[in-house]
């Protein structure tokens, strides 16, 4: 078991810098993660889901302050930040912290669990060559969710 306390961005760093580590570790790592996550306060934060022909964009406003974690990706896909300053953790990267304007690629297999210190607006886009609608195309990009630690919660 891998035991992690978020006090703060630097314990975050400390603990994940350089941390590029076998899958199984990872996908423990940020279930913990997660968990701890789940017993801080509530956040709203609001999601947009763009149809456009040919492509699929989801826009999501965080609030500054709020830490919370997203689904594991299925696919590579490029990804925006707009508006904000957010940090990350992720297997594949460790620890990251970007300001927009920031643009990136999302690696197929990424989960990431964050922290936004301003308010965030986070852009994914996806192409849709058959333009299926959004629950079809979260189906093909999302890795149904599952933390075991979150289910002994409950």
């Amino acid at each position: 078991m891998i035991n992690l306390t978020l006090n703060s961005d630097e314990s975050l760093a400390a603990a994940t810098a350089g941390a590029l580590m076998p899958p199984e570790y990872a996908r423990e790592m940020g279930h913990q993660m997660e968990a701890v996550i789940a017993t801080l306060p509530a956040a709203e934060c609001q999601l947009r889901r763009i149809m456009l022909p040919g492509w699929y964009l989801k826009e999501l406003t965080i609030p500054a302050d709020v830490c919370l974690s997203g689904h594991t990706h299925l696919t590579e896909h490029m990804f925006m930040v707009s508006q904000g300053d957010h940090s990350f953790w992720t297997a594949h990267d460790g620890f990251v912290r970007v300001q927009a304007p920031f643009y990136g690629i999302t690696k197929a297999g990424t989960k990431r669990i964050g922290r936004s210190h301003t308010d965030t607006v986070w852009t994914t886009f996806h192409p849709n060559p058959d333009n299926l609608s959004a629950d079809e195309m979260d189906a093909i990009l999302l890795e149904p969710w599952e933390n075991p630690y979150l289910k002994r919660l409950q």
